[in-house]
């Protein structure tokens, strides 16, 4: 690092994480190393974390608080990047927190390898207070091809925490705003515009599961807009793998978007969750996609095509009823 420029931007988009945020925010403050700026974008909570966020503002000047209306993650962190001054740039979620050597190590690697980013392993925090590495299996690599085809295939978790990112990578790159699968849609435009990225599975960063709720809303609305936002992320991936001519690549992410696609589609039949727009694009996708596909997908496939109605309101109801006791059965084991 040079002079006396501002090493890292932290930023952390918060919402209603009254009982996390404190937390999160203290493994900032006791960083060893002092370089830094700490970014929180409050998306309109209703509990206390504007205000446990104001107060870490006010008795730390390297710490900025901004309070806007409830727009998203996405929108968040896209506030966050427009008011980083950092040379570098890090994510953290409002409920996780991090080693107080993640900056110092991470900022160490960059400058030895002159990498654009490091990635770092990580730890899960249960709800029960156990902790443990979700990383350990991971393999320490400067290669940066290998890396960057692993995050284009979700090999390697496509979380944009975790990884120290060269601000200047995210120059006319925001997140998608509106979107659940917002990190798996724009991690590979990241890492495929870096010139070298280097892996370390060391876990400094603490990924909360202490506060994971039901994926499944009623009527599993919820969960069809995660499959549809899956559908988007992965076509997103085989655009990229097309643009670097990696046709392996390309045909494991069209598989991956059809799966999505007709997951998406069919559960959404007889709930309509889905606008008639996103209904007439996922079907012009899987109009024109060839992806190899297993039997009971290509069925599904063949009877949205179809228009199979009363077939399809009858499955999409079977799949939403299993997967919200699948939902329940998860809650339960805690």
């Amino acid at each position: 690092m040079t002079g006396n420029r501002l090493a890292v931007s932290i930023i952390v988009p918060c919402y209603n994480a009254e009982n996390f945020i404190g937390r999160g925010i203290s493994s900032i403050i006791h960083q060893t190393r002092p370089d830094w700026e700490l970014i929180l974008i409050d998306d309109g909570s209703t509990d206390s974390t504007a205000v446990i966020c104001q107060k870490a503002a006010a008795e730390d000047k390297r710490v900025h608080f901004v309070e806007q209306k409830n727009q998203g993650v996405s929108a968040a962190r896209n506030a966050g990047l427009d008011m980083a001054k950092g040379q570098y740039v890090m994510f953290m979620d409002s409920d996780d927190y991090v080693s107080p050597d993640i900056l110092a190590f991470t900022l160490r690697e960059a400058d030895k390898y002159d990498a654009d980013i490091v990635m770092v392993g990580h730890n899960r925090v249960e709800k029960n207070g156990r902790i443990h590495s979700d990383s350990a299996h991971w393999i320490d690599t400067e290669n940066s091809a290998k890396i960057k085809e692993d995050i284009l295939l979700n090999r390697l978790p496509n979380f944009v925490w975790g990884k120290l990112y060269k601000k200047s990578l995210w120059d006319n790159i925001r997140m998608p705003v509106g979107q659940i699968m917002e990190d798996l849609y724009i991690m590979p435009e990241v890492f495929y515009k870096a010139r070298r990225v280097i892996l370390r599975k060391d876990p400094y960063y603490y990924y909360s599961h202490e506060n994971e709720h039901s994926i499944m809303s009623e009527a599993g609305t919820h969960y069809i807009r995660r499959k549809y936002d899956h559908f988007l992320a992965w076509e997103n991936h085989e655009g990229i793998a097309n643009q670097y001519n990696n046709q392996e690549a390309s045909l494991l992410c069209a598989q991956k978007s059809m799966r999505s696609i007709v997951r998406a589609l069919s559960l959404d039949a007889g709930v309509c969750a889905l606008s008639d727009a996103e209904r007439n694009y996922g079907l012009q996708y899987i109009r024109k996609s060839s992806a190899l596909l297993p039997f009971h997908i290509c069925v599904l496939r063949d009877m949205l095509l179809s228009n199979h109605r009363r077939l399809l309101k009858l499955l999409g109801k079977i799949q939403r009823v299993l997967i919200e006791r699948q939902q329940r059965r998860r809650a339960r084991r805690g």
